[in-house]
């Protein structure tokens, strides 16, 4: 199989995987039930949170960024945010993976007010392959930018 088909193949069943995710994790479907919280029991309140490891590195951070949105930021051992999650301004979720220089290379979203999945993935700071469902109509999309940062269309309609 051409190396391109190949590439092609695995970007479609990664598309497939978030529209499922997406579609599993919609209001109304069967979730395990939840144990409900005791009056008895009460709540910590923090500005926020620091897990440390054994040596005192900073491992996780839950706190409000300098806008006020919540988040969630994992660190490796060098003290570097690989992996962050919350919420943008609109109230839009994110998941953001890191290389080691704190740079992001893939960013899993929703965005609009449909909150559309968009699964975007970048290298040295570009994007590169984008894909999800758009955000009027909700239909699939693929696009990537070859080298020089034109967009080309595999299939489906993306509109920034």
């Amino acid at each position: 199989m051409p190396d391109w088909r190949r590439h092609l193949v695995a970007f479609l069943c990664s598309a497939l995987g978030m529209i499922t995710g997406q579609w599993l994790g919609r209001p109304g479907t069967a979730m395990p039930p939840v144990a409900a919280a005791s009056p008895a029991a009460s709540a910590l309140s923090v500005p926020s949170f620091e897990l440390v490891d054994a040596q005192g590195r900073r491992r996780v951070l839950m706190a409000t960024s300098s806008e006020g949105n919540p988040g969630i930021w994992f660190f490796d051992g060098k003290g570097k945010t690989r992996l962050s999650l919350g919420l943008y301004d609109d109230d839009n979720a994110f998941v953001v993976l890191n290389d080691d220089q704190e740079q992001a290379v893939q960013i899993l979203r929703t965005l609009g007010p449909r909150s559309s999945p968009y699964l975007v993935m970048k290298s040295q700071g570009r994007d590169r392959i984008v894909m999800g469902l758009g955000a009027s109509a909700q239909d699939p999309f693929l696009v990537h930018y070859d080298p020089n940062g034109t967009m080309q269309t595999v299939f489906g309609s993306y509109s920034r």
